[in-house]
């Protein structure tokens, strides 16, 4: 009996694997599920290394820049991924990282300012490292929100 249970609850597992995804029950390993669109299709908590362009979030824990709850853009929620892009070795050293994030997210935050006009909009930058290849690059993340008042 005890390896009939076992074996069911390993198909069961495997199982849910191939037809849920690997995101579904690992999202701090894979990220959160995502539709053929690319976009969440239920709100999940996830490190904010996996957030997207076009992603919509709020972030878990106050002052904690690192943990977000990324939600579809029709569900209350706080921030918008604006753009997204990996900075260079040469722009971090001749322009300084602040100068060179502000410099790839002023058009996309012009955009998102126009668009939402009616409110106050602001903007912030999340920065991580990640590896492409041999290299560890600086991440950087635009983000922008109309409900959070700037401190």
């Amino acid at each position: 009996m005890r390896t009939i249970r076992t074996i069911t609850t390993t198909c069961a597992v495997v199982g849910a694997l191939l037809l849920g995804g690997c995101s579904a029950l690992l999202p701090e390993v894979y990220g959160p599920e995502r539709g053929p669109d690319g976009r969440v299709a239920e709100p999940t908590e996830a490190a904010a290394t996996f957030l997207t362009v076009g992603d919509c979030f709020g972030f878990t824990v106050e002052g904690d820049l690192a943990r977000v709850t990324i939600v579809p853009c029709a569900q209350s929620h706080d921030w918008e991924v604006i753009a997204q892009g990996d900075l260079t070795l040469r722009e971090e050293k001749e322009l300084g990282v602040q100068n060179a994030v502000s410099g790839y997210c002023a058009d996309p935050f012009a955009a998102f300012e126009a668009a939402n006009a009616d409110g106050a909009p602001w903007q912030q930058f999340l920065l991580s490292e990640a590896k492409r290849g041999e290299r560890t690059v600086t991440v950087y993340t635009c983000v922008a929100t109309v409900t959070v008042p700037e401190p």
